[in-house]
């Protein structure tokens, strides 16, 4: 499935498109979805970009490619000063999913979860599912899940279901081979690894040929879509958030592109 084609089925039928941010670490964006009769609650479709500058089309630049985006921003509400939360990812979601600044919930790095720092919170997702609506997440929304084994950032309480996460790796096989490699060797040598960022990885960018959803935004795109086209008519309106992992390190994306 093309990049075209992961944007126009996200956006089928979208009646009104609310929002579109851009910041140094999270890009979002915000539709209403659906073509329901007046006064039926609309479907939201909530799109998290990981590491998306303003270094698009709808921005001006004129070397990067982003016609979708583009597309989407013409028809949307176009921040021209929208300024990141955090210059850590992990900080900046649990910000934007919260409306607390970091220096509110103490959150500033990785490995803890916004319902510890602030135990009453409710978050934008939680909001729609306390009020009427089937509340699901595909891919990285709050942070990234778990690297091995130091527990999830996500917040199981802001969804109707469990977060669906990616099922492919983040490499290609040939590089994810590699690293598998390097974590081997690093275990053989009696290395202890004590947070995510002391595992090897690969190289910092991948260009495998293989499907789209042999790859984690394609894959969560292709698992957004099948939620989309599987729903039955009479269920309830949904919050939908979709968060892609691209264009944050590693820079891997099907050869195609």
């Amino acid at each position: 499935m093309s990049n075209k084609s992961h944007f126009l089925a996200l956006r089928k039928n979208a009646l009104s498109i609310f929002s579109f941010t851009c910041s140094c670490i999270v890009g979002t964006c915000l539709v209403s979805y659906g073509s329901d009769p007046p006064g039926k609650p609309l479907n939201i479709l909530w799109i998290m970009v990981d590491d998306l500058r303003p270094q698009l089309g709808c921005y001006g630049d004129q070397t990067v490619k982003s016609p979708h985006i583009d597309a989407l921003a013409e028809r949307s509400l176009l921040f021209n000063q929208a300024y990141c939360q955090s210059a850590v990812c992990s900080p900046s979601r649990n910000s934007m999913l919260s409306g607390l600044r970091p220096h509110t919930t103490g959150l500033h790095g990785f490995g803890k979860n916004i319902r510890d720092a602030v135990t009453d919170v409710i978050t934008l997702p939680q909001h729609f599912k306390q009020n009427g609506y089937e509340a699901r997440g595909f891919g990285k929304i709050f942070h990234i899940y778990a690297e091995s084994m130091l527990g999830s950032e996500d917040d199981p309480a802001s969804w109707s279901q469990p977060l669906r996460l990616p099922t492919v790796p983040v490499w290609g096989p040939e590089q994810n081979a590699l690293r598998e490699k390097l974590i081997e060797e690093a275990r053989s040598s009696g290395k202890v690894f004590k947070h995510p960022h002391d595992w090897p990885r690969a190289e910092t960018w991948d260009d495998s040929d293989v499907p789209d959803d042999k790859m984690q935004d394609g894959n969560t795109t292709a698992m957004a879509i099948e939620f989309l086209q599987t729903r039955e008519s009479d269920a309830p309106p949904f919050f939908l958030a979709v968060g892609f992992l691209r264009p944050h390190l590693p820079f891997n994306a099907p050869k195609k592109y």
